[in-house]
């Protein structure tokens, strides 16, 4: 195995440590923070930032800053792997010819806005957002898994009806496109965690858009890019997978204070009731293959 190699599936596949119930904590306060930031932002009590033709949010800098705290979770776990590295590779080659195609159109600056724009988006919409809505419904004593799909579901309509998202919807189909990518990128957080992964598409995404919408770039050619790309996002990060040996578990709890934070870190889920007795989470560990099980029902 080259060194090239080697580093990749170390960053790919390698499981991280557990988290503590401290740095969860942390991540949940800077959750918080981010998502206050941006509806801030959105009431326009906070002011956004231009760079070349792109209106960046101020809460890119607390996005900025979760993103550090995730560290190498940001990656998540390929749920198949022999997929993620032709993802990596389309998703690279469209960042690239996008940069190439908007640098010879004259918007140099817009290539490092846009990529800044959806790497936020995704930490606010796909993580920020699902932790703190996660946390509130557990504290309402709503079950883990649909306290989940919820603040994943809370995320995505919020980042449709986002007024740059909205001002494009102007049919059916153009609508569909936005539902349908927040349910994908949601799909995939909640499954393998790579925030990373759903932000490479969707700076693919935009960056091959705005070319389209200005004439460099096909119709029909940034639909056949972005489509393929879609299907192998969804076919690395997105699929369910059957494990022989460990659970992929969804997410970790923090001891005592009942927070999911989203990072598939392959630890097995627990929950502290009031008298101290912790349960382990099994809702989404799946059977071993010699039991004879079929996979578990995700959403």
């Amino acid at each position: 195995m080259t060194a090239v190699a080697r580093a990749r599936a170390s960053i790919l596949h390698r499981r991280p440590r557990p988290l503590t119930p401290t740095r969860q904590r942390q991540l949940l306060v800077g959750a918080l923070a981010t998502a206050l930031v941006e509806a801030a932002s959105l009431l326009g009590v906070l002011p956004t930032v231009t760079l070349g033709r792109v209106v960046l949010s101020p809460s890119l800098l607390p996005a900025l800053a979760l993103l550090v705290m995730l560290g190498r979770r940001a990656f998540g776990r390929p749920r198949a792997t022999g997929a993620a590295g032709p993802f990596w590779l389309a998703a690279a080659g469209g960042v690239v010819l996008g940069s190439v195609l908007m640098v010879r159109s004259g918007h140099g600056p817009d290539v490092i806005a846009v990529l800044l724009s959806a790497l936020a988006e995704e930490l606010v919409y796909r993580f920020a957002v699902p932790a703190v809505a996660t946390a509130i419904l557990l504290a309402w004593l709503v079950p883990a898994r649909p306290a989940r799909v919820a603040g994943f579901a809370l995320a995505g309509l919020w980042f449709v009806l986002l007024p740059g998202h909205r001002a494009q919807m102007d049919d059916v189909a153009s609508t569909l496109a936005f539902l349908a990518f927040a349910a994908l990128a949601a799909a995939v957080v909640y499954r393998s965690g790579s925030l990373l992964a759903a932000a490479a598409t969707h700076a693919v995404l935009n960056l091959l858009t705005i070319l389209a919408f200005e004439g460099a770039l096909g119709g029909p050619a940034r639909g056949v890019l972005v489509g393929c790309l879609l299907v192998l996002l969804a076919a690395a990060y997105g699929v369910r997978r059957r494990s022989a040996t460990a659970p992929a578990s969804a997410h970790a709890v923090g001891a005592g204070d009942g927070v999911v934070i989203d990072l598939r870190d392959g630890t097995v889920p627990t929950v502290t009731d009031a008298d101290g007795q912790v349960t382990p989470v099994l809702e989404e560990v799946e059977a071993p293959a010699s039991a004879g099980a079929g996979p578990p029902s995700e959403p």
